[in-house]
């Protein structure tokens, strides 16, 4: 029992000096902020109507740029862009999604890290 409560102790101790600064100084923890939330305004969520030709979303101040990703509703892939510096995408005059139900997502990111996300957003097209 005396040995477990030595550990304990050392234990305790070494997470003490692991958290001071050379001056004493208790240090915080570096947490990270949680990704801030982008709407979608174009299409909007729910929205019904003919294939989109622009998507466009609230901007992230902090972003280095923007990366969408656009899916059918069982999860197939069908337009990714992973370096938009605006937040806005206008597709080519050629794209035209058939009838159905899709789902699209933007992530903000910045020097690598995800600062911000819009969750997937589902849109319906008509033909």
């Amino acid at each position: 029992m005396a040995t477990f409560r030595y550990s304990l102790f050392v234990s305790c101790v070494a997470v003490a000096l692991a958290c001071s600064s050379p001056a004493g100084q208790s240090v915080a923890p570096r947490v990270q902020e949680p990704p801030g939330v982008i709407d979608p305004v174009a299409p909007a969520r729910d929205s019904v109507g003919p294939s989109p030709q622009r998507f466009a979303w609230t901007p992230i101040k902090t972003a280095d740029h923007y990366e969408i990703e656009l899916t059918t509703d069982i999860d197939i892939v069908v337009f990714t862009h992973e370096s938009l510096r605006e937040p806005v995408l206008t597709m080519p005059a050629d794209f035209a999604l058939v009838a159905g139900t899709y789902f699209w997502r933007v992530t903000a990111v910045r020097d690598g890290r995800l600062v911000g996300d819009s969750g997937r957003s589902a849109f319906v097209v008509r033909d």
